[in-house]
């Protein structure tokens, strides 16, 4: 990102919980036209598909409100976007080489989970995350 956004409120990200993409993932590879599938198959993969989503949107339900844990795997949401932030690993970042490319990315994926590590030893898994915590990256 060339320049900084001019406004704070433009680098706010919210908490959400973990979204799983299996089922999703299956589906959007087989609706590729170079597959070649059955259409019982493919409504088996779409049904899928459509409990995932309907089960993360339950979980995400289920767990707002709630205290972020060390130990726990979360997603950042980019709320004037709406888009999640995704890691590449297989992918340098732009400016630096060393580094893993990171985007906004529409639906997210397995590369959208942040697993919250303590920094420091005397935190263990499942203590509450206190503010201004410094963070594994």
């Amino acid at each position: 990102y060339q320049n900084p956004p001019r406004k704070f409120r433009d680098c706010l990200f919210k908490i959400c919980a973990m979204n799983r993409y299996t089922a999703q993932k299956q589906f959007k590879k087989a609706e590729k036209p170079t597959t070649i599938t059955d259409a019982v198959l493919m409504k088996k993969l779409q049904h899928a598909a459509d409990l995932e989503k309907r089960q993360n949107e339950e979980e995400a339900a289920n767990i707002m409100g709630q205290e972020v844990t060390y130990g726990s795997i979360i997603q950042l949401l980019h709320l004037k976007s709406n888009k999640y932030l995704t890691v590449n690993k297989r992918l340098p970042a732009l400016l630096e080489k060393n580094a893993m490319r990171v985007n906004l990315d529409q639906c997210g994926n397995e590369g959208s989970w942040f697993y919250v590590l303590p920094y420091y030893k005397l935190r263990s898994n499942g203590d509450n995350v206190s503010r201004r915590v410094k963070l594994v990256n």
